[in-house]
């Protein structure tokens, strides 16, 4: 006797929150949703900000998800909120209320303003029905989407990387109630994770009793709150190539942003370039340091042996990998206290078989063993640093040695494919 046929499970619906799409420097964003559209997950995206224009990655082409642009301005989001928060407060009271309450306690000009941002995404939300919501940053993006989740009451999770976490000022009681209130916590590193474990969890840690969050959903369960998971790199776009490598070319790789430390590279450059002639550094990326950056190699006389790329898409800094002997990322802690999370740079590298030489900040020694797929220099040590790239430029075999351990790692660890499958058993699927 013939069996009936079973029809796939459907996927869950999907609504991401993030503060900008599409954004040139969020790349592993854009990346996690190709994935999970490949994997058949319906997506939409709630984006808080209209991008400023610039270049944009090729890859965007093949996204089909809906991006939804919510109001950014007061005179948009203010009638438009309170006319949304209206009609839930009709249809909801109680959820509608206990988030009124939990605003009002807040009582700061932001408050306000991602409650009426949450209001009007969970007014799209009736008409354009998901299952979960997901937030990438666990600054405003995570607020907005607690407070749809609330009114729709739907699971929500997020995303938490570094700046939204680590940077001065953060509102570390807010914090904790976005990640009691969430379902689950996601974030790039173990030094991450651990760091908002002990948040809620930790000795000086205390129970808050947040109108946000209802008292099931608060934490002490004993389940993991925060879950490491990995930025993962495409490993059939990011592969060692045959090409010939120029044996003393350095690729620096990122915004031309405090926290990148290229002005360590620019002040190590020098000693390099003395103990090796014929040494090159390739700086591909844009950013409000440029000019200063450029400043600073004009006045130690290594302008001529530096290449200042400019921003680039991702295909032409595949092609970049595909020839550099080495990737240098000198990162460190910003006066403000923003730092790197996870470099995707770094993962990018490490998929093209290319050593690396960067920081012990936050996640980096998660990517890099020193002496294994590169060197580990302390943030902030120009003389550690020269010296590194000299000793790795200097020594062919322990390069190709490198390269083939930094494929090995990157398929081990950062394997986009593995690593939003495991996401996608967290949504509720199993890929």
């Amino acid at each position: 006797m013939a069996t009936e046929a079973r029809a796939p499970e459907r996927r869950p619906r999907l609504a991401y929150v993030v503060k900008m799409f599409p954004r040139f420097s969020e790349t592993f964003i854009l990346h996690e949703l190709l994935e999970l559209e490949r994997l058949g997950y319906e997506i939409t995206i709630y984006s808080l900000k209209r991008p400023a224009g610039g270049p944009v990655h090729p890859a965007l082409s093949r996204l089909r998800a809906r991006v939804v642009h919510l109001p950014e301005r007061p005179l948009a989001w203010l009638p438009r909120g309170i006319a949304a928060a209206a009609r839930l407060l009709a249809r909801s009271p109680a959820d509608t209320v206990r988030v009124l309450g939990y605003v009002a306690t807040r009582g700061t000009h932001q408050a306000w303003k991602r409650f009426f941002q949450g209001a009007c995404m969970a007014r799209e939300l009736e008409r354009h029905p998901v299952d979960r919501l997901h937030a990438h940053f666990a600054s405003a993006p995570a607020r907005v989407a607690m407070f749809a989740a609330r009114f729709r009451d739907l699971p929500f999770s997020f995303t938490a990387h570094a700046k939204d976490i680590y940077q001065e000022g953060t509102d570390l009681d807010l914090l904790r109630d976005k990640i009691c209130a969430a379902d689950f916590v996601v974030t790039v590193s173990e030094f991450n994770r651990a760091y908002l474990e002990s948040l809620v969890r930790g000795p000086g840690a205390t129970t808050r009793r947040s109108w946000i969050v209802p008292p099931d959903r608060r934490h002490g369960s004993g389940e993991p709150l925060v879950r490491r998971l990995y930025n993962g790199v495409d490993l059939e776009l990011f592969v060692p190539s045959a090409a010939a490598r120029r044996e003393e070319v350095v690729l620096a790789l990122g915004r031309l942003v405090e926290k990148k430390g290229f002005d360590d590279l620019v002040r190590a450059w020098p000693v390099v370039c003395e103990r090796l002639p014929g040494a090159r550094l390739i700086v591909v990326g844009d950013g409000p340091e440029r000019r200063n950056l450029e400043a600073l190699a004009n006045r130690l006389g290594v302008a001529d042996r530096i290449e200042w790329a400019g921003a680039e898409p991702q295909d032409r800094i595949r092609d970049r990998l595909a020839t550099a002997a080495l990737c240098c990322l000198p990162c460190r802690v910003g006066k403000d206290g923003n730092r790197d999370g996870l470099p995707t740079v770094l993962l990018e590298a490490l998929a093209s078989g290319v050593p690396c030489v960067s920081t012990s900040i936050t996640g980096v020694p998660e990517i890099i063993r020193d002496g294994v797929e590169g060197r580990i220099v302390p943030p902030g040590d120009v003389d550690a640093l020269s010296e590194a790239l000299i000793e790795l430029l200097r020594d062919g075999d322990g390069l190709r040695r490198m390269g083939r351990a930094a494929r090995a790692r990157a398929e081990e660890r950062f394997d986009l494919r593995a690593n939003v499958g495991h996401l996608a058993e967290w949504f509720g699927e199993r890929p």
